[in-house]
């Protein structure tokens, strides 16, 4: 089974907070993340293979993680996920 191409984009909020979107396929859902503002990660401006730092850890649901590092334009699942793709790259 292939491996879907991951997409990115960028999304400015009404107080031009810039964010990079992508859908995860771990937790399938869209993560939106802020390179703009006073809460933001570091980003390489490079929407076609794209890194943030640090990592990102968002949590859904009632006790879901995920938490991945977006490396060159890569998603790298780390141990502490509690989806299927915990400690995969995609």
């Amino acid at each position: 089974m292939a491996i879907e191409k991951l997409t990115f984009k960028i999304l400015t909020d009404k107080n031009d907070i810039k964010y990079l979107s992508y859908y995860c396929p771990g937790c399938n859902l869209y993560h939106n993340i802020p390179f703009t503002g006073n809460k933001k990660w570091e980003y390489n401006n490079n929407i076609e293979s794209p890194t943030l730092t640090p990592s990102i850890l968002a949590s859904y649901g009632d006790d879901e993680i995920c938490h991945h590092f977006l490396r060159s334009g890569k998603i790298e699942f780390l141990s502490d996920c509690t989806h299927k793709l915990s400690g995969k790259v995609y």
